[in-house]
């Protein structure tokens, strides 16, 4: 009788299910918090993303803006033509495309652009990819995207894209960054016959 007295005055930080009734309150406390933070900062994100991707589109295209929000809308808005193929800069007529595929630890997606006569390249860049920083990830270092402005198009077996030493190489490749290196040009080299095939076809 006396063992059950202590039992029923027991506080109840003292029960053997109090840990387990805490850890529940505290779950769902943080997982509210977080859906909370989610659906109402989810605009934000949306506006956010689309502002960052005209921003690469306005890069390829070679279009300058002050980096802020206000100023990229603003250059978007008045130099950039939106067709079902692609995004036209006004005053050049170079068009930027989108392109994906595989790089060495995920999927690779980014802009790439091309004169309006479809003879050079004119910009590239990355929006999203998975590889290793310090290596491969230095595919988003100014020097890498930088040097395929102005590389001529031959869009010959193998090319137009090749590294350097190889004959007609016009690009380096990324030192310790082989395999990111080789999937970038794996990528890219298809991707622009196709498109230079595709969009002479619909002249």
């Amino acid at each position: 009788m006396t063992e059950g007295r202590d039992k029923a005055k027991r506080p109840l930080q003292e029960t053997y299910y109090y840990p387990v009734i805490f850890m529940v309150v505290v779950t769902v406390v943080f997982i509210s918090v977080l859906a909370y933070l989610n659906d109402s900062t989810r605009e934000t994100i949306k506006r956010a993303g689309e502002i960052k991707e005209r921003e690469s589109i306005l890069y390829v295209l070679g279009i300058e803006n002050d980096s802020s929000f206000d100023g990229i809308l603003a250059a978007y808005d008045e130099q950039v033509i939106e067709e079902d193929y692609g995004y036209v800069a006004q005053k050049t007529g170079d068009v930027a495309l989108f392109f994906s595929g595989s790089g060495l630890w995920g999927e690779m997606e980014g802009f790439i652009s091309i004169s309006g006569d479809m003879k050079t390249l004119e910009g590239l860049t990355f929006t999203t990819h998975s590889e290793t920083p310090g290596l491969g990830g230095r595919i988003d270092e100014l020097w890498f995207r930088e040097q395929f402005r102005g590389v001529a198009l031959d869009v010959a077996e193998g090319g137009p894209l090749v590294y350097r030493p190889e004959p007609g190489g016009n690009v380096d490749a990324i030192s310790g960054a082989t395999a990111t290196s080789k999937a970038v040009l794996k990528i890219l080299n298809p991707f622009l016959r196709d498109k230079i095939d595709e969009l002479k076809g619909g002249e």
